[in-house]
């Protein structure tokens, strides 16, 4: 149901709407750390069937962000930043590491977000946690200020959402993400959020929305050579 306060429910104390004219609107031009692809402040969804390399292909992106050298379709590559990864089903040692090191990044400028420390109620022990979001937002920004990020991978995105978000309602997937994309605008750094296609090829339609850009992960070739997203904008 809407949050929207109804006819009966307008007694008059309510604040105005905040409206923006566009005439006081300044122009800006997007930040691109991958021409066409890749914009700094913004959400971007790489969705597709399992095993079509999503993961490689995100960590192959992260490697050219910590390294510099050009991109897939051979457009110059950007100043080498730092990256972070949010990664809950590749091992750090036996498939991320070996991956970066395939792809030649800088691994020194890639920081693993793993666990949330807190402290239990009844032992009153400190134990990890599985980071959540949007709750958790501030420790990914700790992480982002620690390697200076220009990339932010969420891989996948529903192994993070919190306990508290539904994912297969829109409202809830829109809040979650709202804070997220707040962050990326806030902190400059493009975010990832890979996602799962379920049966027949549908996901929900509320994490596409929410993001500027969506790119299907591309059919699998014999090619060595790191595949190009097909990019779909909003």
């Amino acid at each position: 149901m809407s949050d929207a306060p109804t006819l009966a429910e307008l007694d008059g104390s309510e604040p105005g709407v905040r409206l923006v004219n566009l005439a006081d609107v300044t122009p800006e031009r997007i930040d691109w750390l991958w021409p066409g692809y890749l914009a700094r402040g913004k959400l971007h969804v790489i969705d597709g069937d399992p095993g079509l390399g999503k993961s490689t292909m995100t960590l192959d992106v992260a490697a050219r962000v910590t390294n510099g050298k050009p991109w897939p379709d051979a457009q110059p590559g950007c100043t080498p930043a730092g990256v972070v990864l949010l990664s809950a089903e590749d091992g750090l040692g036996d498939t991320i590491r070996p991956r970066l090191d395939a792809a030649g990044a800088d691994v020194a400028q890639v920081v693993a977000l793993t666990a949330i420390p807190y402290r239990d109620e009844q032992s009153g022990q400190l134990v990890d946690r599985m980071p959540a979001l949007p709750g958790d937002i501030p420790r990914v920004r700790e992480a982002v200020d620690q390697v200076g990020a220009a990339v932010v991978i969420v891989d996948p995105l529903m192994a993070y959402l919190g306990g508290d978000v539904n994912s297969h309602r829109d409202q809830d997937v829109r809040r979650a993400l709202a804070p997220l994309a707040k962050m990326a605008e806030q902190i400059g750094a493009a975010v990832i959020l890979v996602r799962h296609l379920s049966k027949g090829g549908a996901a929900t339609r509320s994490i596409a929305a929410a993001a500027p850009s969506a790119s299907s992960a591309p059919p699998a070739s014999d090619s060595p050579s790191p595949a190009t997203p097909t990019t779909r904008r909003a």
